[in-house]
């Protein structure tokens, strides 16, 4: 079971907690040859579990860079936040629409009534 594990930060932090979150290698090219290697010997088995292990690898991966993303997304809409006169219902409206979306990201998939299971 996943979940989404949530802190807060000072917004002037917030390029260093990204930075801090990014990935530190996403270079696959020697578990797939070793997977090719062991192909070629017929070890199907083999290549089967170092293909499944890379591919959680991968899928690890892209929920951290998708997290980064919906956080950077989020920072920089605070840094163009109009100010308090220049806000009105349609700007509102369309803050909203964007904090769905980013809900949306980051919500297991399967979650369609914001339970998870």
């Amino acid at each position: 079971m996943e979940v989404k594990v949530q802190y807060v930060t000072e917004l002037n932090k917030i390029l260093d907690e990204v930075n801090r979150m990014l990935p530190t290698s996403m270079e696959w090219t020697y578990e797939l040859n070793v997977a090719s290697t062991f192909l070629n010997k017929g070890e199907a088995g083999v290549a089967i579990s170092i293909i499944d292990a890379t591919r959680k690898s991968m899928y690890n991966i892209d929920q951290r860079l998708a997290d980064c993303q919906a956080i950077l997304e989020g920072y920089l809409s605070t840094q163009k936040q109009p100010s308090n006169q220049e806000l009105n219902l349609e700007n509102l409206g369309d803050m909203n629409e964007k904090l769905q979306d980013m809900v949306s990201m980051i919500q297991p998939q399967g979650d369609t009534d914001g339970t998870t299971s």
